[in-house]
């Protein structure tokens, strides 16, 4: 982000009381996880990692212990497989599919 990093927007989010209380899952190639963590966050994740590994972690946010299961992946869309490993240089777009 070129004007405010993962953890201006975390602290700015916790400060407002319609956000404060919303899980946040950081994605960084910055391997900060302790401030994450002081910040609240729910999960801190560093590049490189599989998209699998993504939407697991997301699934437990929302309340599923097992991560979402296979008939719910299809939430969160991505150009490469579920098992290939995103580099740390790599720009990720996940997006919402429409099903």
């Amino acid at each position: 982000m070129p004007d405010i990093n993962g953890f201006d927007v975390v602290t700015s989010l916790k400060k407002n009381p319609c956000t404060a209380n919303i899980p946040i899952s950081m994605i960084s190639v910055v391997g900060h996880q302790d401030r994450g963590y002081r910040l609240s966050v729910a999960d801190y994740v560093t590049k490189p990692f599989k998209v699998e590994e993504i939407i697991e972690r997301v699934g437990k946010l929302l309340g599923d212990e097992n991560g979402i299961p296979q008939s719910r992946s299809g939430l969160i869309g991505s150009p490469r497989g579920p098992e290939e490993e995103i580099p740390a240089t790599s720009p990720v777009d996940i997006t919402a599919n429409d099903e």
